[in-house]
């Protein structure tokens, strides 16, 4: 039970994000201005509707699949965060 309730906390983290990157696509994001950039504003459609479909799979992973299953979560995730880090660092360079 403990678990499912940590999952459900990170699921929400993840939701809440891909809304905070959503609303600053045309805002001032970190450092970086989006408005006048193209690529970047795509950077962070992507990445925030790739987080609401891992919070959105990893609520069905809690309540429908065993806990050892809610790895993919995680590991999804990460995988999104860290491709987001990547084509980031791309723009500290510019």
């Amino acid at each position: 039970m403990l678990l499912k309730a940590v999952i459900l906390i990170y699921i929400a983290f993840l939701a809440f994000l891909a809304v905070y990157l959503l609303t600053r696509l045309h805002k001032q994001f970190i450092i970086f201005n989006v408005d006048a950039n193209q690529s970047l504003q795509k950077l962070l459609t992507v990445v925030a509707i790739a987080l609401l479909a891992v919070a959105v799979g990893g609520i069905f992973i809690v309540f429908l699949l065993p806990k050892q299953y809610n790895f993919i979560t995680l590991f999804a995730s990460v995988i999104v965060i860290f491709f987001f880090t990547l084509r980031l660092t791309k723009y500290l360079n510019k």
